[in-house]
């Protein structure tokens, strides 16, 4: 909660779980091979937990600089494959971090789950 009462975390504007533009460009700039988008597509769900880790760790500890590089190395590698929900909480929580509010950061972490979750689902049901 802010001072004044509103609670940021729900004033965040509903974004696309999954742009299958960004897949597709994938696949184009991997020469049309959908197989070297996949793998990257799998990379990435394979790193998620790793990239969890190290931000729930950074919070737990307060080490702002550590949940910077977390969350930009989950929001950019989201940008890629086109999660786009989590991309943009990641976003969402960076400014946070900066502005070392570690009570917002803490109490939205499930929903980042959640978003992660549900863009985990999505990219394993992509077919190209």
């Amino acid at each position: 909660m802010t001072e004044g009462g509103d609670d940021p975390v729900h004033n965040l504007v509903p974004v696309v779980v999954l742009d299958v533009s960004a897949l597709d460009d994938l696949v184009e700039l991997f020469d049309g091979d959908p197989q070297v988008a996949r793998d990257f597509v799998g990379g990435y769900l394979g790193l998620i937990g790793p990239r969890q880790s190290r931000l729930q760790d950074a919070v737990r500890a307060e080490e702002p600089e550590n949940a910077v590089v977390a969350l930009l190395s989950l929001q950019n590698a989201s940008a890629m494959v086109g999660a786009q929900q989590v991309a943009h909480r990641c976003g969402w929580l960076l400014e946070q971090v900066r502005e070392l509010r570690w009570t917002v950061v803490r109490a939205d972490l499930p929903r980042l789950t959640r978003d992660v979750g549900d863009a985990a689902r999505a990219l394993g049901e992509w077919d190209p």
